[in-house]
């Protein structure tokens, strides 16, 4: 939150614009994925999301990783794992 910005330039900045962009750009690539992979594996793809989050949280905001976020992406690995080998 930026007290600098007021009016249009809140919405019309460097960061909201490229935040945009990355969402525009996976919401291409997840397009791309449903039309060209097997369901399942786009399913697998998306739930893994979460562990990465973990990691970008950890790398940029500085976030502390606690106990129960590590057992949230055990359990989500763990389901994937499963998924993968039916």
């Amino acid at each position: 939150m930026n007290e600098r910005l007021s009016g249009l330039s809140y919405f019309v900045n460097r960061a909201t614009v490229s935040a945009y962009a990355i969402f525009f750009g996976c919401s291409l690539l997840t397009f791309y994925c449903l039309s060209h992979l097997p369901m399942v594996t786009v399913n697998v793809l998306e739930c893994s999301a979460y562990v990465y989050i973990l990691f970008f949280d950890r790398f940029f905001f500085g976030k502390p990783v606690t106990l129960r976020k590590v057992a949230g992406n055990l359990l989500i690995i763990t389901g994937i794992i499963v998924c993968l080998n039916r």
